[in-house]
């Protein structure tokens, strides 16, 4: 029972998705019909509007010829023989005079291209050589490679650090009644010196400076530069 009551429940489901689908198409259908049928409309009343302005177009036009015809038709005819050719207003009204009866001549001129210069041109390079500032020399330099001081065998008491060459028992014996210890040491007889000193040569080479003469310039002049260009000039 339970298994036919989820089935039921999952065929319901279906059923309802189904339904919505089909709802939204069917609105997405009409809305795209809608829209196309505002287009069609739209594209009828702008052509009915070009019409329109054309219309009104061409009655301005005929109404203009209209009115050019009547103007000529209450015009007076003009009487040649009435015309003095002398008279100003003949004058004025005559044709303006062509380019090929225009009175003149072509001149050639020269137009400035770029301006006159001078140009620094290196004419001999300076000739160089090398002076000697000193002559080459070697050098001795010395270094001690061990220090130390000067020294002989001796005795030294274990109790008051005394120190000798000669009899260190007789020192006891004085000293400290015979009792104490003593042990051999280096006793040092001189300062500290260089135990082992060696000399080596250094070389120093020679010393040159070169020295350079200066160098010669010569002066290349360039003229202007024009181009050549005909022009009308009326006489």
């Amino acid at each position: 029972m339970k298994k036919n009551s989820g089935k039921k429940k999952l065929i319901l489901i279906i059923a309802a998705i189904t339904a919505m689908a089909l709802i939204i198409s069917g609105v997405l259908y009409f809305r795209s019909i809608s829209l196309i049928a505002d287009e069609e409309i739209q594209e009828t009343a702008d052509s009915e509007t070009v019409k329109d302005e054309d219309s009104k177009t061409e009655s301005l036009v005929s109404a203009k010829e209209e009115t050019v015809v009547d103007s000529s038709a209450e015009a007076e005819p003009v009487d040649d023989e009435t015309v003095d050719e002398d008279s100003p207003s003949s004058a004025d009204n005559s044709s303006p005079v062509s380019a090929s009866e225009r009175k003149g001549h072509y001149e050639t001129i020269q137009i400035l291209v770029s301006e006159a210069w001078d140009e620094k041109v290196l004419a001999k390079k300076g000739a160089c050589e090398d002076i000697l500032v000193s002559e080459a020399w070697d050098e001795e330099v010395g270094s001690c490679y061990a220090f130390g001081r000067d020294y002989e065998m001796g005795y030294e008491c274990g109790i008051c650090g005394f120190q000798t060459t000669g009899d260190i028992a007789s020192h006891i014996k004085s000293e400290h009644d015979g009792a104490g210890n003593w042990h051999n040491v280096k006793i040092y007889t001189s300062e500290e010196k260089c135990l082992d000193y060696r000399t080596e040569t250094i070389h120093h080479d020679a010393i040159y400076k070169t020295v350079c003469e200066e160098d010669e310039y010569t002066i290349v002049h360039h003229d202007a530069v024009y181009r050549s260009e005909r022009v009308w000039v009326d006489d």
